[in-house]
C-alpha cells in the first residue's frame, strides 16, 4: 500500500507540473535577421563565388584580409583566369606570380601573400570545381617546381584525396612528397592540361 500511495503521489505531482507549464505563456521567439558577408540581408549569397568556408576567421563582416568583398572577388575571378590561361597553354606557375599578376591586373598594391594566398587558391579552387572535379590550383607549384602541402590539403577538403594523404601543417617545414601524393598531383595537372586545351606535358 506504501508502495502505491507514493506511486499515486508521485503521478499528481508530474499531473500538477504539467498543468502548471500548459498554463504558463510560451516566450516569443523573435525572427533573428542577419547580413551576410556580401552585404545583402537574409541568405542570399553572390552566385559566382562561394563565400569562404568555415575556419578562415581572418576577416570583419565586411572585407577579407583588408579587402572588400567585391575586390576579394575580382582577384578570385584574375586567378581564376590566369590558371585556365596557364593549363591551356600547358604550363604551371607559382604563388608569387600569381599574386604579381593579380596585383598588376588589378592595380593593386598588394601585401605579404602568405597568409591570403592559401584562402585565395581555395576560392579559385571552388569556383570550378564542381563542374569539373579537379583542383585548379594543382597548377601553382612551389619553388621547386612541385606543389606545396597546402594544394594537398585543400584536395582533401574538397573531397578528391583521402584526408590521410593530407600533410598536417605541423610538418610542413619537414614534410618531403610521397609518391602516392605525387602520383595524384600528376594526374591532377594531365587532367587540367587535357581539359582546357593542348600542348604542354606534364611534369615527372
Amino acid at each position: 500500500m506504501r508502495a502505491q500511495r507514493g506511486t499515486e503521489e508521485r503521478q499528481r505531482q508530474i499531473a500538477d507540473l504539467e498543468a502548471r507549464r500548459a498554463a504558463e505563456p510560451k516566450p516569443v521567439q523573435r525572427a533573428r535577421t542577419t547580413t551576410t558577408s556580401y552585404g545583402a540581408r537574409g541568405s542570399g549569397r553572390s552566385s559566382s563565388t562561394p563565400r569562404p568556408r568555415g575556419g578562415s576567421g581572418k576577416t570583419a563582416g565586411t572585407s577579407f584580409f583588408g579587402h572588400p568583398w567585391s575586390e576579394w572577388h575580382r582577384m578570385v575571378d584574375v586567378g581564376h583566369d590566369l590558371l585556365v590561361e596557364h593549363a591551356t597553354a600547358g604550363v604551371t606557375t607559382t604563388e608569387g606570380e600569381l599574386w604579381k599578376h593579380i596585383g598588376a591586373e588589378l592595380d593593386l598594391t598588394l601585401g605579404d601573400p602568405r597568409l591570403p594566398v592559401p584562402f585565395l587558391l581555395r576560392d579559385i579552387t571552388n569556383r570550378q570545381f564542381e563542374e569539373t572535379g579537379l583542383v585548379l590550383t594543382a597548377l601553382v607549384v612551389g619553388d621547386q617546381e612541385t606543389p606545396t602541402p597546402g594544394f594537398f590539403r585543400l584536395a582533401a577538403q574538397v573531397g578528391t584525396l583521402q584526408p590521410a594523404q593530407a600533410p598536417p601543417e605541423s610538418t610542413d617545414d619537414t614534410w618531403t612528397m610521397t609518391d602516392q601524393q605525387a602520383a595524384f598531383w600528376r594526374q591532377q595537372v594531365e587532367a587540367l592540361f587535357a581539359l582546357h586545351g593542348e600542348g604542354g606535358a606534364a611534369p615527372e
